[in-house]
């Protein structure tokens, strides 16, 4: 593999050194057994386990499906942000089955299982019974922000106003006296929409409404909940 993708004959025969070479040596009451050389690859924790993961996984995902995405045709076939995984392929029968195949043989290299019951398939239903996957109308969130943002961008975050209003319809927000509103309006909602702000634009339509809610919230009377105006 490491050949395919074009790596030196040198550094390739340093790589099948450093996991040839290595014995273990199991120590029982202070007692060192005799040594032996692991049969079964990389035990897990090795410091190599993650270069060889990321090569495979980068390999087959270029030889199973790439697509080309954007303006500018750039391929595509997969994105990794810690142990999250984003697949891209054909939505047809085929590239199903590439993928499915990929996600086995992931499996028997690295001795790790794909926890179908936390994936989900943004596609055609055809292609989600194949995978066994929850079938998803909707992308939904990944790192607490939307993955796919089309036009209707108000729609993508109404997380953020949803999420206003629970903030607001705490019962321990309604005994805050002038103090505390201010402190509660500078630190606590205007934070929430924070690191949406840093990754996307929001509407200014959107920012209104926000800004809307906030206002009710400092005029009002703490007593009976209405607004001084």
């Amino acid at each position: 593999m490491m050949r395919r993708m074009g790596f030196y004959e040198e550094w390739i025969s340093i790589i099948i050194r450093c996991i040839t070479s290595v014995v273990y040596t199991v120590v029982i009451n202070r007692r060192h057994g005799e040594e032996f050389q692991p049969q079964r690859g990389l035990k897990q924790g090795d410091p190599l386990n993650p270069f060889f993961t990321i090569n495979y996984i980068s390999y087959k995902g270029r030889a199973a499906f790439c697509d080309k995405v954007g303006r500018g045709n750039i391929s595509v076939s997969h994105l990794f942000f810690a142990d999250d995984n984003v697949l891209f392929g054909k939505a047809s029968i085929e590239g199903t089955n590439n993928m499915k195949n990929v996600i086995k043989e992931y499996e028997n290299v690295s001795g790790q299982l794909v926890n179908f019951d936390k994936s989900l398939i943004y596609f055609s239903g055809n292609v989600g019974r194949i995978l066994g996957v929850r079938i998803s109308n909707n992308p939904e969130r990944y790192l607490g922000l939307p993955i796919m943002v089309g036009r209707r961008k108000k729609h993508a975050f109404v997380d953020i106003k949803e999420h206003f209003v629970k903030l607001l319809d705490n019962w321990s927000v309604r005994f805050l006296l002038a103090g505390g509103n201010e402190v509660f309006l500078k630190f606590v909602l205007q934070a929430v929409p924070i690191y949406a702000l840093q990754c996307f634009k929001l509407p200014i339509s959107f920012c209104q409404e926000l800004e809307s809610i906030m206002c009710k919230f400092w005029w009002r009377n703490s007593k009976t909940n209405k607004g001084i105006h």
